[in-house]
């Protein structure tokens, strides 16, 4: 049984969900409802399955070792064997493309997020692949379209610069042990924040000297893309932050650190860190089973649906997925698509799926499958997932990436009080406004 763990975050993992198309077995079907291919059929879709290509794939974070072997490698090699695949590990920042390109690299493929997308754009790597992916009779109407909007959006609008094949998912975790200890009644699906926060403070006390808070809340950009509330706005490309409802985002998230007890512990949101350490109740956040995995004998945990605002009921953050781009540089487009046909695989989908990388495939057998070969999900609230519905993705703008990094700068001088809200937030606009300008030069 396999109990390897491997993901993708913002800052995690290949997560953010899977993909599938129909490849079933043999090695023989192409996985997009083409039935089997010749070496003479590949041929003429530009791609020579006798000559040996080697295509470099740049990953910034979001592929194990463990992933990329399991899910590309060694698919690709059953069905493509003339296709070596050769991994550019660079580390995230903002200009982490710039700095490859500097170096003089020159990559096929790349995998990225949606809500990081415009960094993409900003280097020019971004292609429109709605023709090759034709070419490649690649059919994309069998994943979610909620995965395909919000990379469409990301991609400009007009057209896909990259196809989804994971997506995150959002949840509510909770410390099972937390509850029982306090006599307090477990979460539930479908609850508010407000609901939510109201646990929050039955289960925060202080024992022993030891503190045990209620809830982690996720950031706050995330929790208010369930409203449709960006940064940076799209038609104006001027800062949304003094927009009233961002104030009332924050003030909901004031409302959790002021229960006695946060400011004396402070953390900033997303510290899952602090769930698996068993000192949390509650988290709300993206997908953590890589992180419980690894404490997962010592954590008695499960999870229901992510908390809702009242504005958007079962509604989750906006869809927050991984893509895979062939780039704009790329001198070997059609063997890069093969890697895109294999990707997106129903063989491989499903195996993604077993082991517990959320699949975007619109068919619920595909969902059905998740985590079944994983051990420590067996018996899990695992259909709270799919309880909530993603949130449409904002219209991006090339200031999103550096918006975001200055908004969770000011986090903790608001949520500690160290400054006023409505200072905190003008100051946020004043330095996100600057960026902006500095930016369009």
């Amino acid at each position: 049984m396999l109990k390897k763990w491997m993901l993708l975050t913002l800052t995690t993992i290949f997560t953010a969900s899977v993909v599938g198309c129909g490849s079933t077995g043999g090695g023989n079907t192409s996985g997009t409802g083409e039935g089997s291919k010749t070496i003479a059929d590949t041929k003429s879709d530009g791609f020579d399955a006798t000559k040996p290509v080697t295509l470099k794939i740049v990953d910034t974070g979001l592929v194990t070792d463990e992933e990329f072997q399991l899910y590309m490698v060694e698919p690709l090699k059953k069905k493509y064997p003339n296709i070596t695949l050769e991994l550019i590990r660079q580390k995230y920042s903002v200009d982490r493309y710039e700095l490859l390109l500097s170096k003089g690299e020159k990559f096929d493929l790349l995998f990225e997020a949606n809500l990081l997308f415009d960094d993409v754009i900003a280097t020019k790597l971004a292609d429109n692949m709605e023709p090759m992916l034709k070419k490649h009779n690649i059919d994309l109407s069998r994943l979610e379209p909620v995965a395909l909007d919000s990379f469409k959006i990301a991609s400009g609008g007009q057209y896909l610069s990259a196809v989804p094949f994971t997506g995150h998912f959002n949840a509510l975790y909770y410390n099972k042990d937390l509850f029982d200890k306090f006599g307090v009644a477990y979460p539930k699906d479908g609850m508010s924040w407000d609901e939510t926060i109201e646990l929050a403070r039955k289960m925060t006390r202080t024992i022993d000297g030891n503190v045990y808070r209620g809830l982690d809340p996720d950031l706050p950009f995330r929790t208010a893309s369930a409203i449709g509330l960006a940064i940076v706005d799209a038609k104006s490309q001027k800062s949304n932050v003094t927009d009233d409802k961002w104030k009332q985002i924050f003030q909901m998230y004031k409302m959790i650190y002021e229960i006695p007890g946060y400011k004396e512990k402070f953390s900033n949101p997303n510290n899952f860190g602090e769930f698996t350490k068993g000192n949390l109740a509650m988290l709300a956040g993206l997908n953590i089973l890589p992180s419980i995995s690894k404490v997962a004998d010592k954590l008695n945990w499960d999870m229901v649906a992510f908390p809702s605002l009242k504005e958007a009921p079962n509604t989750g953050h906006e869809f927050d997925g991984h893509g895979i781009v062939v780039t704009s540089i790329s001198e070997k487009k059609d063997a890069a698509y093969k890697v895109v046909e294999v990707l997106l695989s129903e063989e491989n989908q499903l195996n993604m799926a077993r082991n517990g990388k959320v699949p975007l495939l619109k068919d619920q057998k595909v969902r059905d499958e998740y985590g079944k070969n994983v051990a420590f999900l067996q018996g899990k609230n695992l259909k709270a997932i799919y309880k909530t519905t993603p949130a449409k993705s904002h219209i991006p703008t090339p200031y999103d990436s550096k918006a975001r990094t200055i908004m969770n700068k000011y986090n903790k001088d608001i949520l500690t009080g160290t400054k006023d809200l409505n200072t905190a937030l003008r100051e946020m606009d004043e330095e996100i406004t600057k960026m902006i300008a500095e930016n369009k030069k």
